[in-house]
């Protein structure tokens, strides 16, 4: 099911209504509910918002059910947790991985632009470059505007930036949905079982899902398909 609204038409509203109704009127127990929202503040409002939905209802319940299991979180939460929770990779090597900070990237990227004689790149040069690779793994075609002498060497700039990353032993949040969708796509079992953990899928602000993001969803939303969207479409 997809919803489409605009700007404080009562979307969230309505996302939290529909896990109250699929606990309390579907019996669907909380723990196979996920809901998924793009940053943790919004994810953090949207549980907190349940809460006192449940909390004024309880009292008319006959049983006073573990509602607090439902699991709210961002996409890279969600997938990280995945990952860590299937212990995958399992090579020695690849288990040691661990997300990158900003100060981190910025620092790989300036030493990378050195090297193809760009010197004393710009704050906004590093935060779009940052956004082209992000936009390169996530295959969405994105050329940096005004930054021609970046865009000239991108492949290579690219190239060099994965491989210092693979030297490091770092991922970054598209490495992680990366690798999330390859351990799905190579571990059948470990597939089935987030199928299982999550039966019922919610989506808040569907309108920014990446395509890897969207293919990953599918996969956990199948085979019997309980997924839920909301967006706004313009």
């Amino acid at each position: 099911l997809q919803v489409l609204a605009g700007p404080g038409s009562g979307k969230t509203y309505l996302t939290i209504r529909r896990i109250r109704h699929l606990i309390c009127h579907q019996g669907v127990s909380p723990h196979q509910i996920l809901v998924i929202t793009f940053t943790k503040a919004a994810a953090l409002e949207m549980e907190q918002r349940f809460r006192v939905l449940m909390q004024e209802e309880l009292s008319s319940l006959q049983n006073h059910l573990p509602f607090q299991e439902v699991r709210f979180g961002t996409f890279h939460a969600v997938y990280y947790h995945m990952l860590m929770q299937s212990g995958y990779p399992s090579k020695k090597k690849e288990s040691r991985l661990s997300l990158i900070n900003s100060r981190e990237q910025k620092k790989y990227l300036q030493h990378i632009l050195m090297m193809y004689g760009i010197e004393d790149a710009a704050y906004d040069t590093i935060v779009n470059l940052l956004r082209r690779i992000s936009a390169e793994k996530n295959g969405i075609s994105k050329k940096l505007e005004g930054e021609d002498d970046v865009e000239e060497h991108f492949s290579d700039i690219f190239r060099e930036y994965c491989d210092m990353m693979k030297e490091e032993n770092k991922l970054d949040f598209d490495d992680m949905i990366l690798l999330c969708d390859r351990m799905l796509e190579e571990r059948p079992e470990i597939l089935a079982r987030w199928q299982k953990e999550f039966s019922y899928i919610l989506v808040d602000e569907f309108q920014d899902i990446s395509p890897l993001q969207y293919r990953i969803i599918q996969k956990l939303a199948a085979p019997s398909q309980n997924l839920f969207v909301v967006g706004d479409d313009d």
